[in-house]
């Protein structure tokens, strides 16, 4: 626990007249301490509620007790200005020696989206203020005294981790034999990507993605979609996919040409609460996954390829002492083999059935064909 040592004159609130005064002046009755014991401890974590409880104490060396029937102190939590928790212990009796209070307060959910947008746009840094806070009225007029604050912050680096795992994808791929003959397979190269975060508002994050692909083959290729997801502690904030932004005369990359397509995909706003009670729940600390693939359309055949797994950590230290907030990429798992939109095949990764998942999800939003027999070009 985190002890903060601060004086608060709490006694010369209730001495400020008569022989309680004087006892003061003449150094009979010395001034009791205030601190925190512990800025604050989860409690009750679900999704109807996130609770929060703080520790303050008072050691008061009197032989005399103090009743500040008027007294309160307050908690505030505040992260990048936006007040997320408040707590309020009213009523304080002063016992003789050491005592503790207990400051309740929940975490106001529904601004929770809102903090998010804040910390996208501060280059995805939270600054964390919790200020305690100690007040009385005195003949009808308010009187506060030296808080006590602590601060941290929070960083992530969800938009760099999304930047490599688009690079990842970068290779030579093969797609499926056209009509079932060997070594007819098409073939695509991917020679660069690059993603960042655009516009973000309170619904939603864009993720302005780019891949750079070339078609080595003797015909023309349609230009693919970027399909995927992200997620973080097992909470889907997107289900990507995505058709290129182009003109019309770019609907597909011909014989031995380059093509840089642009996609847009976004991160569901109002799914960051769900993802905040399980990071809360284990300790403050999260496992991202990010899954990409592209999906090309050729004879009536839906394929993709790469299909890149990408891991990632994300941790913080709120109210979880001694635990900095760091992030960290793992790494990229690549399926270099096309498999085929529909089909079931089997990629030798452990995380198929959950990406055959997503690709139903991606799917429903955006019908493509199942497995058909392909025809000569």
């Amino acid at each position: 626990m985190i002890s903060f040592k601060a004086k608060a004159f709490l006694v010369i609130l209730t001495v400020l007249s008569g022989s309680g005064f004087a006892a003061y002046q003449a150094g009979i009755i010395s001034v009791p301490e205030f601190g925190v014991e512990d800025r604050g401890d989860w409690t009750e974590v679900s999704d109807e509620r996130i609770g929060i409880e703080s520790t303050a104490w008072i050691e008061n060396n009197n032989p005399v007790s103090f009743n500040l029937s008027r007294l309160e102190v307050k908690y505030n939590l505040n992260m990048n200005g936006i007040r997320l928790a408040e707590g309020l212990k009213k009523g304080i009796a002063i016992r003789e020696g050491n005592q503790s209070l207990k400051i309740e307060s929940y975490l106001y959910q529904q601004k929770i989206p809102q903090w998010w947008v804040s910390h996208i746009r501060n280059d995805e840094t939270t600054d964390v203020k919790i200020d305690f806070s100690v007040r009385r009225r005195i003949l009808g007029l308010p009187l506060r005294l030296n808080g006590i604050s602590y601060s941290t912050s929070i960083n992530t680096d969800l938009e760099s981790t999304l930047d490599k795992a688009m690079k990842s994808m970068k290779g030579n791929y093969s797609g499926p034999d056209i009509a079932g003959i060997e070594g007819t397979g098409t073939e695509i190269q991917i020679k660069g990507g690059s993603a960042e975060f655009g516009k973000v508002t309170k619904e939603r994050t864009v993720i302005n993605a780019e891949a750079e692909i070339e078609n080595p083959n003797p015909y023309p290729v349609p230009t693919p979609r970027l399909s995927g997801a992200i997620s973080l502690n097992d909470v889907d904030l997107a289900n990507i996919t995505s058709e290129p932004i182009r003109s019309l005369d770019k609907t597909r990359i011909d014989p031995g040409e380059t093509e840089k397509l642009e996609f847009k995909a976004s991160i569901d706003n109002q799914k960051i609460d769900n993802w905040l009670v399980e990071h809360i729940k284990d300790g403050e600390r999260s496992g991202g996954q990010i899954d990409l693939f592209l999906v090309f359309e050729l004879n009536g055949v839906s394929f993709k390829i790469p299909t890149a797994s990408c891991g990632f950590n994300v941790q913080t230290g709120i109210f979880v002492d001694g635990q900095n907030s760091t992030s960290s990429f793992g790494q990229c798992d690549l399926v270099r083999t096309a498999g085929t939109v529909g089909s079931g095949d089997s990629s030798g990764n452990g995380r198929q059935d959950s990406l055959e998942a997503r690709e139903n999800k991606s799917a429903d939003l955006n019908p493509i064909p199942g497995d058909t027999v392909p025809e000569l070009l």
